[in-house]
């Protein structure tokens, strides 16, 4: 007897709206946390008169240096909080999670690939697509899913394969 394997379904693929709420709270997530950052980097660049010897590691008006460190903390944002849980805060709040086609917890390779394809300019907008589908998850390999969704279809897609086992002894 062959075994199947299960297969993320449509059913349980998220919806833009649950997208595009991800991307608004997870990018205020990382703009606040850029905030926290600079802040606490002019608390360590005061001398002890209180005057600002450098108020900032970014030189004022230096947006390429913005762009990376924006980036970097970006990309370390997604990676970290994905590799551990799968989630970020945005896909917490909307009840999603990122998985293979398998459903399962993507390897951590694959979760940098899908943190560094981010950085493709206006990637963001490609998840606004009839499919719900992002560049980051195309190319990736990804999905990101309803995860109460996704583990009553597993489980209902495993009840029914022992079933169909069972059936054949």
């Amino acid at each position: 007897m062959v075994e199947k394997s299960y297969f993320v379904s449509a059913n349980v693929v998220a919806r833009k709206e649950a997208r595009f709420f991800n991307f608004v709270v997870d990018y205020i997530s990382i703009f606040l946390m850029l905030v926290l950052i600079s802040i606490l980097n002019m608390v360590f660049f005061l001398d002890i008169d209180s005057e600002v010897v450098d108020s900032s590691i970014i030189p004022e008006g230096n947006t390429l240096a913005e762009y990376i460190i924006f980036s970097l903390l970006s990309i370390s944002y997604y990676f970290v909080l994905e590799v551990l849980t799968g989630r970020t805060i945005g896909k917490w709040l909307t009840g999603s999670i990122v998985v293979d086609i398998s459903g399962n917890k993507p390897p951590t390779s694959t979760i940098l690939k899908r943190s560094l394809l981010r950085l493709i300019p206006f990637e963001y907008l490609s998840f606004l697509g009839h499919r719900a589908r992002g560049w980051h998850d195309q190319y990736s390999d990804t999905y990101v899913v309803y995860k109460k969704k996704l583990e009553a279809e597993k489980s209902t897609f495993e009840d029914l394969e022992s079933l169909g086992l069972q059936s054949n002894i």
